[in-house]
This record gives C-alpha cells, structure tokens and sequence, in this order.
C-alpha cells in the first residue's frame, strides 16, 4: 500500500521506496492484504474503506526487499528497495512509489538501481508514450494527451489517473488539501490542491 500526492506521476512508477529501520507489518482488511508501516501515521492503518485492519505478521527489511509487485494500471513489476534517506513515517504508510523521472530521490534511486529514468511526460506537460519501455508496459492509451499541469485546481493527468485507478478497485482512499511546496526538490509537491490518495 502506498500513498501519493502526485497521482499523475504514477504511469512512471517502475519502484516502490521503504525505510530499512521501520517496522513493516502485513495486515488484513476484510479479504485483502497489504503491507504497511506499523510506526506511520496515516489514519488507515486502523481501517481501510471503512473495514478494520488486523495485523497478521511482521516483516523484516530484508523480506521487503525480495517483493516483486504488480503496476496497478500498466502490464509491468517493480522491485522494492531501501530509502531510508527519504522514507519518512511523518505521513503515508512507509512506502513511497518511485518513479525516476519525476523526482530528486527517485532518480537517485533509479539510478543506483539500474532503473531506467522514465519521464511520459512531453514538453508541454501531456501524457506520452516514450521509447523507455516496450509500448505494452506503459500507460493504457485513454491517458494520453492528458494534462499534468493544474488548471484551476484541477489536473487532467490526476483526474484521469484516480479513475483508472477507482476502476481497477486499487484506490483506497483519496483526500483533496493544500500543500505549500518549500523548495522545489524537496517536497515534490505542487503549491495547489493536491490529492492525498492511498494504492494498493
């Protein structure tokens, strides 16, 4: 389970980021599994969708780092690794999505893994495919064209990703607040209404 305030950088997600010195704990919510952070604040960890969380298990870091998991929305895997630089348990479920082009420690960590710098993105801020991966592993075709950039609060590429992700049963959980960004590397948030969402 992850949590995001750029939903749009999702189609570039190829890795999901965990802090080696957190507790991490599988836990059921109904029928479903998943896996958070037993020291992160996140209001879910007590319920998810309105269905209460029992925790099954620990995990150690180093089963974390043999998971291998599917893209919500696009026909590829990624692999989870260390980021304890960055991984905070301020917010969130202990997880960060990884996606080396759209971000300072997502490229740092795509690059010490071999993870190719994947931006479909083009230059005035749409929706593309690009020549990093095989065409059937990017994002379906109905996002293409769309928008990452806010208009009146409101982004085409967010919209159109949290459907497809609603569509898919994946989104857990979505919240719409303000965010200050503080430095352009450092939050990785833009300084309008933003989306909190949490995918499984």
């Amino acid at each position: 389970m992850i949590w995001t305030t750029t939903p749009w950088t999702l189609p570039a997600n190829l890795a999901v980021a965990y802090n080696s010195t957190f507790s991490y704990s599988l836990v059921r919510a109904g029928n479903d599994e998943y896996i958070v952070s037993l020291c992160c604040c996140l209001p879910l960890r007590r319920s998810v969708a309105g269905v209460a969380m029992k925790s099954s298990r620990s995990l150690e870091a180093s089963q974390l780092s043999q998971i291998e998991y599917q893209h919500p929305f696009c026909n590829r895997t990624g692999k989870l690794y260390a980021g304890d630089s960055f991984v905070e348990n301020s917010t969130g479920t202990g997880f960060v999505h990884i996606a080396p082009g759209h971000g300072l420690e997502d490229y740092a960590l795509g690059l010490a893994n071999g993870l190719p710098i994947y931006s479909p993105v083009d230059d005035d801020g749409k929706f593309i495919h690009t020549s990093d991966l095989p065409i059937e592993q990017q994002m379906p075709a109905a996002m293409l064209g769309k928008s990452i950039l806010a208009r009146h609060g409101k982004s085409e590429a967010n919209d159109v990703v949290l459907q497809e992700l609603q569509a898919r049963h994946a989104l857990l959980h979505q919240e719409d607040y303000s965010t200050v960004t503080r430095t352009a590397g450092a939050a990785k948030l833009p300084s309008f209404s933003a989306h909190g969402s949490v995918v499984h």
